[in-house]
């Protein structure tokens, strides 16, 4: 019978024991949030524990889009997002490595797409992957307001909240013997039944079976056997 696996829903983990003792650079920031000052794990934590999401799989999604866990530099957590004039569909240029580009197409803009420039460590502002369009956070996607999704603090909360809803939709599948619910679209449009909770979340979090084989290689290095 299929059911829902342990490794995805909240439970105890020491997470900053766990960066400290890989030595990541995780294990050193502190950032603003709306619940005041919090450490990256204390974060990761909150809202693992909010939406019943067990914090190695945020982790694991971390280093799969970003490679937080095996970076041991300290990392920067300040970023700032400067929206630029519309002057057409021509990428404005950049003046530092720490600068990246972004179409944007929020509600209500009057004149198509929007660029913004964005300052700091791509590798934090992003760090989840989530509300990023593909392919490489440089598409627009019509009436999405990007700038939403940047920053640590944002993505943690929207990957967790992610997670759930996927989670969720799981649960329902099993309580109510649907298969269909379990469908997933994989980029290239072809279609596959996700018989494991742990295959759904995966192929919905990134709809690439590439993407199950290398998370899950990343989960089993740092955590143990999913």
């Amino acid at each position: 019978m299929l059911e829902v696996k342990e490794d995805f829903v909240a439970s105890t983990f020491d997470t900053q024991g766990f960066l400290t003792r890989i030595k990541s650079g995780l294990a050193q920031v502190r950032l603003k949030t709306p619940s005041g000052t919090r450490t990256a794990s204390e974060w990761i934590n909150e809202n693992c524990a909010r939406f019943g999401v067990k914090p190695q799989f945020i982790l694991t999604v971390m280093q799969a889009e970003q490679g937080l866990l095996s970076e041991k530099r300290v990392l920067m957590v300040e970023y700032s997002v400067k929206s630029l004039p519309y002057l057409g569909d021509a990428k404005p240029a950049v003046s530092s490595p720490l600068d990246r580009v972004l179409r944007n197409q929020p509600k209500k803009t009057p004149d198509g797409n929007k660029w913004v420039l964005v300052h700091g460590d791509w590798r934090m502002i992003a760090c989840c992957g989530t509300g990023i369009p593909d392919p490489s956070g440089e598409g627009a996607v019509p009436n999405w307001d990007v700038r939403e999704f940047l920053g640590f603090d944002k993505q943690v909360a929207q990957a967790c909240s992610t997670i759930r809803r996927y989670l969720t939709n799981f649960e329902k599948s099993l309580a109510l013997g649907d298969p269909g619910m379990r469908v997933v679209k994989l980029y290239g449009g072809e279609n596959i039944v996700a018989n494991d909770v742990v295959s759904y979340v995966l192929l919905q979090y990134t709809p690439s079976e590439k993407v199950i084989t290398e998370r899950t290689s990343i989960y089993e290095k740092y955590f143990g056997t999913a």
